[in-house]
């Protein structure tokens, strides 16, 4: 099993026993040993061990902004301070900065440093900032270059590659026994983005009446050829955003996997509106999200704080924890929610 470490909402570490690392010292140099893989996996090397760090929000949470030798630096937790990168400042939908150090290593502003930022600006919009004699566009956080949207682009991604990233081939390691856990009752589950099929068919052979969805024919033609002769398993070509009112209310819970992580953005918002919709009164989410600090997409990353600030008016949070046996480059970076609908105030 690999080794990790936590970092709370304001970017400190946390111990195994739950308790802040204090020592400003030792927190340094554990910080000063970032990396970021091509997965945008944030791994630390701290006395030659490697570890997965689990950061809450960004990997670095800038506490304060300091103006040195004509360049802007951001201090960290435990007083570390670093140089960044102008060109890499942009905001996210919550209007918080975010960015790069010198080193590539991402980084978000506190709401006491973002002020701190605005007030050195020489001058600042909602599209740029003018700091140093240098105007920055400050850009959408997430970068989309692709049409996501398009059913086509989701075709030639399958026919380019039979079996893409996102298809494990199986169902989610830890998914059976994650519902062993939870101990829940047989329901009727909707899948969104299901691919090939493979945790709906997991979930159908468990005795739930079960729903896929795919927005690509090429995808559920997969998914029927491969367990087309299941049971209680019924698979759709839609977008999950456009089920007809039918489906309104059906569920008792929906299956989260790889479907958050490929939508646009800025629909993020709207896939967990469609859930709640979907969703009976009391109904249930359980979802596997990529909690990493990747801007391009697909696949795009996420943090526990997005997705607590996206969850939280609407679901109450009944389990909540990082999995500890991903597959592949996967380890470290996924996150397991289980949660049930708010009832109406």
């Amino acid at each position: 099993m690999i080794k990790t470490i936590a970092l709370d909402q304001e970017g400190y570490f946390l111990l195994q026993n739950g308790v802040r690392l204090t020592d400003s010292k030792v927190g340094q140099e554990m910080l000063k040993g970032f990396l970021v893989d091509r997965y945008g996996v944030v791994h630390m090397r701290f006395k030659n061990e490697t570890y997965v760090v689990e950061a809450f929000d960004k990997p670095y949470v800038a506490k304060q902004i300091h103006l040195h030798d004509n360049s802007l630096q951001v201090q960290m937790p435990y007083h570390l301070k670093l140089p960044v990168d102008l060109s890499s400042l942009c905001l996210d939908d919550w209007d918080r900065f975010h960015g790069l150090t010198t080193t590539g290593i991402p980084f978000v502003l506190s709401r006491s440093a973002q002020a701190e930022l605005l007030n050195l600006a020489d001058e600042f919009t909602d599209d740029s900032l003018t700091l140093l004699g240098h105007t920055i566009q400050t850009e959408p956080y997430y970068i989309v270059d692709n049409n996501v949207e398009d059913v086509k682009f989701w075709e030639e991604r399958y026919q380019e590659d039979p079996s893409p990233g996102w298809n494990l081939e199986a169902p989610h390691p830890e998914l059976k026994s994650v519902l062993s856990q939870i101990k829940i009752n047989k329901m009727r589950v909707l899948v969104p983005g299901c691919g090939y099929g493979h945790d709906a068919a997991l979930l159908s052979e468990l005795g739930h009446v079960v729903t896929a969805v795919d927005i690509s024919p090429e995808a559920i033609a997969g998914a029927r050829k491969r367990y087309g002769h299941f049971k209680n398993l019924e698979f759709i070509e839609q977008d999950i955003f456009k089920l007809n009112e039918s489906h309104n209310r059906a569920y008792d819970m929906i299956f989260e996997h790889t479907c958050y992580c490929a939508v646009h953005p800025k629909q993020r918002s709207n896939l967990f509106k469609a859930y709640r919709r979907y969703l009976d009164e009391t109904g249930h989410l359980l979802g596997v999200f990529f909690v990493v600090p990747k801007r391009k997409g697909p696949y795009f990353g996420s943090s526990e704080w997005e997705l607590q600030d996206q969850l939280e008016k609407n679901f109450h949070f009944l389990y909540w924890t990082r999995l500890k046996h991903s597959p592949d480059w996967r380890q470290g970076a996924e996150l397991l929610i289980y949660a049930q609908i708010k009832a109406p105030s």
